[in-house]
């Protein structure tokens, strides 16, 4: 008689390359989940750094632009109307790197033929507020670029033009993650320089006089019900005193 386990060769051999074959798949998607969680990580972490470098720019242009009475000499002069479709005339100095001026950065994307406007160019500085990647003898992990740019008024009208104010500016800074760039690659906008990491701001900023009474406030903890806490910065004007000769009365 036939032994009927015979039919049964083998089958630990099948199943075991089954179980093997499932071990493998799991192991293959846990390694390319876990690669794809690494990668999600390090964008968030060079995203981060790209704004702290777009932050730092930020501040310390702020910081340098406070020693000039006027900003004028950080933009081109206002322009008219009939002019704003053309690219103002600006002399810049070359990058740190010797790279090109990145002043009017995008002016091809906005009818103003502005962009990002002019870099910002401190007169006491060896280079324009350009791909700094060192401030001070102090490495930027990164770089930044900052770039200065009148308002634009817009009239009654529609018509636009440069603003005339020279106490306010709009600043855009570009934060940018650590990237040892060269001047070929900026030239050539290769693959690997579009893949960098990048944060931009833009603000406006308004030079206020120090000396403005509302600067004066030395850590105010608010008008008390008493009295307490007075900062004559805070003194009662006539335009608020019921039958005073300037009183201001709301329209109803």
């Amino acid at each position: 008689m036939r032994d009927p386990r015979r039919n049964e060769t083998g089958f630990a051999l099948v199943l075991a390359l089954l179980a093997l074959l499932l071990l493998t798949f799991l192991g293959l998607t846990l390694a390319t989940t876990t690669s794809t969680e690494l990668q999600i990580a390090n964008n968030y972490r060079w995203s981060q750094q790209a704004l702290y470098n777009a932050e730092s720019g930020l501040e310390l242009a702020k910081r340098y632009m406070q020693e000039y009475t006027a900003w004028q000499i950080f933009v081109p002069a206002p322009r008219a109307t009939a002019d704003m479709g053309t690219k103002p005339a600006w002399t810049s100095r070359l990058g740190p790197a010797g790279e090109e001026n990145r002043s009017f950065e995008n002016y091809l994307c906005d009818t103003s033929a502005v962009g990002y406007g002019t870099v910002l160019d401190i007169p006491t500085f060896t280079y324009a507020f350009q791909n700094v990647s060192t401030f001070f003898g102090q490495p930027v992990s990164g770089s930044f670029t900052v770039w200065a740019r009148r308002k634009i008024d817009v009239a009654a009208t529609g018509e636009v033009a440069d603003s005339v104010q020279n106490d306010r500016l709009i600043l855009t800074v570009e934060g940018t993650a650590p990237y040892a760039y060269t001047a070929a690659d900026v030239a050539a906008y290769s693959s690997a320089f579009r893949r960098r990491a990048v944060r931009v701001l833009e603000v406006e900023v308004r030079k206020v006089d120090p000396s403005e009474c509302e600067n004066s406030f030395q850590g105010q903890a608010g008008m008390g019900a008493l009295g307490s806490n007075y900062d004559a910065c805070s003194a009662v004007k006539a335009e608020g005193v019921p039958g005073a000769a300037s009183e201001v009365v709301p329209n109803n």
